[in-house]
């Protein structure tokens, strides 16, 4: 009888005494949003492409120019902000361009598919947590050109 009433209070005791692990992991979390990933950090830029539709000759007929390059000398230590608050920062560094820093308004729109920088609009191409690509499209009209600029930001 002694052996059944240990045996029985053997077995409550291990019943009742297991309990959830608390530092069981927590579920893993999601990728992170476009609007994560760029307020994450800072942002160098990085080599940029430009096509520029614009009759250059005068005869009638649209040209095509294209321009590629990186940052020259003077922007290579520069590095914009994207703060959570809609604020970016762009630091022109402590290589002396002359330039001030330079303060404006950010936020995502379409679904997160484009950024609205002050009042343009560019189609985000890529983004990871070390490569931002983005799109926009310029419309002059004196002289009338279309100027279609790609410009890519890394980090670090």
């Amino acid at each position: 009888m002694k052996t059944a009433l240990y045996v029985t209070l053997f077995i409550m005791a291990g019943i009742f005494s297991c309990k959830k692990d608390s530092n069981s992991p927590a579920p893993p979390a999601g990728p992170p949003s476009r609007y994560q990933l760029l307020t994450s950090h800072y942002w160098k830029s990085g080599n940029y492409t430009a096509v520029i539709y614009t009759d250059i000759n005068g005869d009638g007929v649209i040209d095509t120019t294209y321009s590629n390059g990186g940052p020259d000398s003077c922007s290579a230590d520069d590095r914009t902000y994207l703060f959570t608050n809609g604020t970016m920062v762009r630091n022109y560094g402590s290589i002396d361009c002359n330039f001030l820093s330079d303060t404006t308004t950010w936020t995502l729109v379409n679904n997160d598919t484009q950024l609205l920088i002050d009042s343009v609009y560019s189609d985000i191409i890529s983004l990871s947590s070390t490569e931002f690509i983005h799109r926009d499209i310029h419309y002059l009209f004196s002289p009338d050109a279309t100027i279609i600029l790609t410009q890519t930001y890394t980090y670090p």
